[in-house]
Parts: C-alpha cells; sequence; structure tokens
C-alpha cells in the first residue's frame, strides 16, 4: 500500500519525533543543581563513581554516607549515562537514601560549568 497515503504517515511520524526528542531535553521540573550537593557518577558500563573513585555498589551508601557527615547539604546528584540500565539507577538511588541523602537528584547528562 504506497502511494500519498504512506509518504504523509511518514513525513507526519518524523515531525512528531523530531517534537518529541525537543520535548525530551529538559524535564518540567528540572532544576539546577546545589554546588554543595555530592556527586555519584554511573558511566555506560554501569560502573559507579564518588568522587573519581571507582566504588563497588554494596559500597555507595557507606562512601555517600562518610561525605554527607562532613557537608552542609544532604544532597546527592546522581550523574548517569542514558545507557545505564534503570535497574542500576535505582540501587544507586535507594542507597543514597539509606545513607541519609534528603533529595536524591538525577541528571542524564554532564554538566556544564
Amino acid at each position: 500500500m504506497g502511494g500519498v497515503g504512506a509518504g504523509v504517515l511518514d513525513l507526519r511520524f518524523q515531525c512528531s519525533a523530531r517534537r518529541h526528542q525537543r520535548l525530551r531535553k529538559r524535564a518540567a521540573t528540572a532544576r539546577s543543581a546545589s554546588t554543595k550537593a555530592v556527586r555519584v557518577h554511573i558511566d555506560a558500563g554501569a560502573n559507579i563513581y564518588i568522587d573519581g573513585a571507582g566504588v563497588r555498589p554494596w559500597m555507595v551508601q557507606t562512601r555517600v554516607r562518610d561525605l554527607l557527615e562532613g557537608a552542609a547539604s544532604s544532597q546527592v546528584l546522581v550523574i548517569v549515562d542514558k545507557r545505564v540500565p534503570v535497574e542500576r539507577l535505582i540501587e544507586v538511588v535507594d542507597q543514597c537514601r539509606l545513607a541519609g541523602a534528603s533529595e536524591v537528584g538525577v541528571a542524564s547528562q554532564q554538566e556544564t560549568d
């Protein structure tokens, strides 16, 4: 079933996909992270880093708790690669909350200065 109808449908789909990409770039509730927040990074390989040092998932809670004890804020920002499985992200966020974080934010791309 080629013809004009298929071309119109394809064009509408492409326009809709582009619009969706523009809308997806920033959540409506997004805001800048505190510069005092503890940062936890999860790279594309689902490896976890805190203060630039690689940590195992079972170490996240202890490391974050130690950092929060001396911090002016109890906020944590998890910076995660978009290819990380959601299960890993949830695991890290839970460990941050158990460590005593009052707020845990998630950023899907590297922050810019």
